[in-house]
Parts: C-alpha cells; sequence; structure tokens
C-alpha cells in the first residue's frame, strides 16, 4: 500500500475508523498523542510505518487535519 492510499484513507476516515483500516491492513503505527478514552475527542496524532520519520498524522476531533 503507498503512502497516498493511506493518506486518501485518512482524508475519508474519522480517527477510530483510521486505526481500524490501519489494523485491518496490517500496517504498523505509533500513537504520539490522544485522548485514550474516545480517539475521536480532541487531538488524535500518529505515526505510520512507511512514512519519513517525524511525519505524523493529526486528527483533530475525528477529521484529519490536512
Amino acid at each position: 500500500m503507498t503512502n497516498q492510499e493511506i493518506l486518501d484513507q485518512a482524508s475519508q476516515l474519522d480517527a477510530v475508523n483510521f486505526v481500524r483500516f490501519l489494523e485491518s491492513n496490517n500496517i504498523e503505527y505509533s500513537i504520539l498523542d490522544c485522548n485514550l478514552m474516545d480517539y475521536n475527542d480532541d487531538y488524535f496524532n500518529i505515526e505510520v510505518d512507511g512514512f519519513e520519520r517525524g511525519y505524523s498524522l493529526l486528527f483533530l476531533d475525528g477529521e484529519f487535519q490536512q
């Protein structure tokens, strides 16, 4: 799966469903910052394996921030 395909999914899904997408496709990730009770509440900042080190994807209230 390409980085662009992952970014496309991030823009179409909320934070919770984006994590489900990553897990169903066996894509490893690291959560940098989140509300542990609800990924769609407040900030959700995640690094996805395969992206340049230090490049993270940010969601705010479940919506991908481009």
